[in-house]
């Protein structure tokens, strides 16, 4: 996190995951992750134990304004942006914490300047942190795919789980869940909930672990721009080890996924990697190096 380079958004997660499918029109167009606004929503963490922050960075100097909630927001403060350094803002615990499970909630973050500038998203909890990169509201679609991890049988905390965050006013949006969810929703059954500017969605499985914490292949719809962040409270990658860690990461709308993504293993990982591969449409192959994946 020290610098401003524009990155072209691309499919491949931080989560070590990379999706596959046709090209649609939008995805000729030009989207980066610098822009003047941005509206986000925190997952929970394990715990309410944590430190939530944005680190902000620009290629030319701007004052960003940072606020929290949204709506009505009790925390507000404009912040000097440097080029080539990293301007961190610490925001209330709530941010992470404050959500009603299953219900709208007033718990988005907004930031916003007359410049552009990259935004990161940082919850941080002794040994269970992550960090993603924002995406501005210019970039917001209305479909997209959630990505979360099937967690462990050996601990309780996994509990896949996805914010919905909107921009504009009577955004009605469309879930139907692969798991249940808190809140009496059911899997494979579509329900709606309607959204104000700045509000925002909170669904988290009601299994703690085990495969019914997952809630990869939910299908998330809108009428009109939204953003979703997706992950897990605290995921066992690989399965089988009883320690947990905090994943997340803002999620792409299927509208900018590709057909061709160039992977590579992390450092100091003598058994490889873990992928996910998602696809937004029936019957897509899906080859690696070549060679369909069976």
């Amino acid at each position: 996190m020290t610098s401003a380079y524009k990155t072209p958004l691309m499919s491949v997660l931080a989560l070590l995951i990379f999706s596959v499918m046709p090209l649609s029109p939008i995805a000729a167009q030009s989207f980066d992750n610098m822009g003047t606004e941005f509206v986000v929503g925190f997952l929970s963490n394990y715990d309410a134990s944590v430190t939530i922050e944005i680190h902000l960075t620009a290629e030319q100097a701007t004052d960003v304004t940072v606020e929290y909630p949204f709506n009505a927001p009790t925390f507000s403060t404009t912040v000097a942006v440097t080029p080539g350094s990293i301007t961190i803002v610490t925001l209330p615990v709530e941010a992470s914490t404050g959500w009603t499970y299953g219900s709208v909630s007033n718990n988005a973050v907004h930031a916003y300047s007359d410049a552009e500038f990259v935004c990161y998203m940082v919850n941080r909890r002794d040994a269970s942190s992550d960090a993603a990169l924002a995406l501005p509201v210019d970039v917001m679609n209305t479909e997209y795919i959630v990505i979360t991890y099937g967690g462990s049988l050996l601990h309780g905390g996994d509990g896949g789980e996805f914010a919905i965050v909107a921009l504009y006013p009577n955004t009605e949006v469309t879930i139907t869940p692969t798991n249940d969810l808190q809140g009496g929703y059911t899997a494979g059954v579509p329900f709606t909930v309607t959204l104000g500017s700045g509000e925002g969605f909170l669904g988290l499985s009601v299994f703690g672990s085990g495969p019914g914490a997952d809630l990869t292949g939910t299908i998330i719809t809108s009428t009109r721009p939204i953003g979703v962040t997706n992950g897990n409270k605290c995921a066992n990658v690989p399965p089988n080890v009883a320690a947990c860690d905090h994943v997340f990461e803002v999620a792409q709308a299927t509208q900018t996924w590709g057909k061709k993504i160039y992977a590579t293993n992390l450092p100091n990982r003598p058994t490889g990697s873990i992928y996910r591969i998602v696809a937004s449409s029936d019957n897509t192959q899906v080859l690696k190096d070549g060679i369909p994946l069976t």
